[in-house]
């Protein structure tokens, strides 16, 4: 049982297909990697998040690429820019009903999607 609502997008969806990262401590650290400029995939690393209902978590997302991205998670409210070579923190509160939600990098949008599994 697959909830609809949550499968909205569809491109390239991988990131639920990866083993799910929790917080240590409430913080969770993801990166996104220098990539040559030739490559036509970003990604997050990790690509998909497990939290716990309504669990508050601070996100330190690395942008180690040589370009701006951004982190996008509405099911959260959350819209951030990631700087180059700077680490963002951010503040978000899972969603109160489990299911899989996305996020991803608003310039990237077909490329550049995660998943957070909400148990």
């Amino acid at each position: 049982g697959q909830d609809p609502a949550a499968a909205t997008h569809e491109h390239g969806g991988t990131a639920p297909n990866t083993p799910p990262i929790a917080p240590r401590d409430g913080v969770l650290a993801m990166t996104v990697p220098p990539l040559p400029k030739t490559a036509v995939n970003f990604i997050w690393r990790p690509e998909h998040v497990v939290l716990a209902a309504g669990q508050p978590v601070t996100l330190k997302v690395a942008n180690a690429d040589y370009m701006q991205h951004n982190f996008t998670f509405k099911a959260a409210k959350v819209a951030k820019n990631l700087p180059v070579d700077a680490t963002t923190t951010i503040k978000l509160t899972a969603p109160a009903k489990p299911g899989v939600y996305r996020f991803y990098c608003k310039y990237h949008l077909q490329m550049m999607e995660g998943a957070v599994t909400v148990r």
